[in-house]
């Protein structure tokens, strides 16, 4: 869990059941997109139903985009960073109900990429809709932030070992937090110190080293107490 955890006693807490939640950002491929959703291509599995947030960089533009999971189906595999063998999903989203604004700014995002589409699917009908693919540039983009849960196997004051189907690379970092009992939580930004897989675990799953950071003061005190019932 990191030289820093290290200085920390370590309680087991498995038998606790205690979940988390943490906010992983993935980088996609845009398949198509139009005003009313995105279909795009990620190496993880989606929560049909789910909300997600999608942001977007190319050609000096940013957009940011919420939407819904609408449909997800398994496209092929891939290696991932430490060999093991990763779905790779085609999925559809629904944008959310886009203001006037959030709308001119997609379709003036959707206009600056026409000249590198592969193939137009539709042509602009009903005004500013537009259906559409392309490459972003190679200076470009795509993030979907996820909400994925977690279980938390060990924990410290200094960090935890969390037990999730995710692959994540170490100094990764990201908004996480810990459900505690009696509906108390806990908030923070967490380091990975540490990617392993569990042998014999299908879907496969991995033990993640996290090292808290950035801990507001009223969390920090919650983890001190939790992990003063503990000892």
């Amino acid at each position: 869990m990191g030289q820093e955890s290290r200085k920390h006693k370590r309680f087991s807490i498995d038998f606790l059941n205690i979940k988390g939640k943490m906010m992983f950002a993935s980088k996609v491929d845009i398949l198509d997109i139009s005003l009313g959703g995105i279909s795009l291509q990620i190496d993880k599995g989606v929560r049909i139903g789910s909300s997600y947030k999608l942001n977007i960089e190319s050609k000096n533009r940013s957009i940011q985009i919420k939407g819904t999971v609408v449909w997800a189906s398994l496209k092929g595999s891939r290696k991932t960073d430490v060999g093991d063998v990763a779905p790779v999903y085609a999925v559809g989203i629904k944008f959310d109900e886009l203001d006037s604004a959030k709308i001119n700014e997609l379709v003036a995002f959707i206009e600056s990429h026409k000249e590198e589409q592969d193939s137009v699917t539709l042509h602009s009908v009903s005004g500013n809709r537009f259906n559409m693919r392309f490459h972003l540039s190679e200076d470009g983009r795509s993030i979907l932030t996820c909400p994925e849960d977690y279980r938390v196997k060990k924990i410290s004051l200094g960090g935890m070992l969390i037990v999730t189907e995710n692959v994540m690379k170490v100094e990764q970092q990201m908004p996480m937090e810990i459900f505690l009992p009696g509906d108390s939580n806990i908030k923070f930004t967490g380091r990975v110190a540490s990617c392993l897989p569990i042998e014999e675990t299908d879907p496969k799953q991995h033990e993640i080293g996290i090292e808290f950071l950035n801990m507001p003061e009223g969390n920090s005190q919650k983890l001190n107490e939790f992990i003063s019932m503990l000892s």
